[in-house]
């Protein structure tokens, strides 16, 4: 008997202190709007995709290092072989995160992104985003360039199978 007090006890509580779940309208403030249930159960885990494509772009072997600017898409299928390699390479700047959009002085914690950019051999929509070439500077670098330009740019390349940056010497 005792255990039935204290669960209608609980049950009232809980019901004066949700009046939501005890199918009463809960009492809004003026201008509030309220979104009714749907009744549709949701469960947690994890959504795969049904298809993953990965990429794989051309990554060729290179006998001599080319003299003069490379090209983005050159750089890029030749990524391993020019790996810790000086090179210098002729894009359009596409994006910059330098200066003050890298650093910002603002708030009280100051968190610095590495100042970059990202190349490519044409700025049209229609260029293949997966040749893309990121160029990170080093802290404060990259402030001369602007996007839309063509530049030539030198640095060291890293890469591997999947990936290659440049990073720049300015």
């Amino acid at each position: 008997m005792k255990s039935f007090l204290s669960l209608c006890l609980v049950s009232a509580l809980f019901t004066f202190t949700f009046p939501a779940f005890a199918g009463e309208p809960e009492p809004e403030a003026p201008g509030a709007q309220s979104i009714q249930g749907s009744g549709v159960a949701a469960e947690a885990g994890v959504a795969y995709p049904a298809q993953v494509q990965e990429v794989v772009l051309p990554d060729l072997p290179l006998k001599d290092l080319p003299s003069g600017a490379l090209s983005v898409q050159f750089l890029v299928e030749h990524r391993t072989a020019l790996h810790e390699k000086r090179v210098t390479v002729k894009g359009v700047i596409l994006s910059l995160l330098v200066g003050e959009a890298a650093c910002p002085t603002n708030g009280m914690m100051r968190l610095c992104a590495q100042p970059r950019m990202v190349l490519a051999d044409r700025s049209a929509t229609s260029r293949d985003p997966h040749y893309d070439l990121v160029v990170l500077f080093p802290q404060g670098g990259g402030e001369r360039y602007h996007a839309g330009e063509t530049v030539e740019i030198s640095g060291t390349v890293s890469a591997s199978p999947q990936a290659v940056v440049i990073r720049a010497e300015e």
